[in-house]
């Protein structure tokens, strides 16, 4: 009888851990590393285009899927947060030409397949470019314009946005590859980080204080 009771016991601890624990365990990971960045807003689209489609993924104003990636992750990020976007919603607008709502600059982070746990966008020389990156990491992800033939040389660029990486430590571009205004995106860059380890600091410092 009492291995019967203990049995019991072990199934429902491994449910409430399986589908209690762990879902709030991982939502509150995500949480955590999203407070370190703002969101990343895309362009609203239209209920009038909501949809269900093959892949059980809904291309709706709010953007969900039924994949793994969307429920274990994506899902936790505010309504038209680029990082909400799986592949099959990125799929899906490619399909349905929705994705010509979009600005360059948010498409040619969605061709990179939003790997990143933060992006921000910001303004160099009357452009706008944007960073990919994790907050504990050392690469960064530069998306910006390249110069085209006749462009001044402080900007603003013409081309169309590319993907460089940056190695922060070193100061060096991945690939061999500089953007153009590579000098004053490293500094960007290191204003970034700079602000983000204030945050970090500062919350440490409150949490410690909430400790005494």
């Amino acid at each position: 009888m009492i291995w019967s009771i203990l049995a019991v016991l072990a199934i429902i601890a491994f449910i409430i851990g399986r589908f209690i624990i762990v879902p709030i365990m991982k939502r509150r990971r995500v949480l955590r590393n999203a407070w370190k960045c703002s969101s990343y807003i895309t362009p609203s689209i239209s209920e009038d285009f909501d949809r269900n489609i093959s892949v059980k993924s809904n291309v709706k104003v709010h953007q969900t899927c039924n994949c793994f990636g969307f429920k274990k992750r994506r899902r936790f990020y505010n309504q038209n947060d680029i990082r909400r976007l799986c592949r099959h919603i990125r799929k899906e607008l490619a399909r349905s030409k929705l994705i010509d709502h979009f600005d360059p600059l948010s498409r040619r982070i969605m061709r990179d397949r939003i790997r990143d746990s933060c992006y921000k966008k910001t303004e160099l020389a009357s452009m706008e470019i944007a960073f990919g990156y994790h907050p504990n990491s050392d690469f960064v992800r530069v998306f910006t314009r390249r110069a085209q033939e006749g462009d001044p040389a402080e900007g603003p660029f013409s081309g169309p946005y590319e993907k460089f990486v940056l190695d922060t430590v070193q100061s060096h571009w991945i690939y061999g590859i500089p953007p153009p205004l590579s000098r004053e995106i490293i500094q960007l860059v290191a204003e970034m980080f700079k602000e983000i380890r204030g945050k970090e600091e500062q919350d440490e410092n409150l949490n410690y204080d909430d400790m005494e």
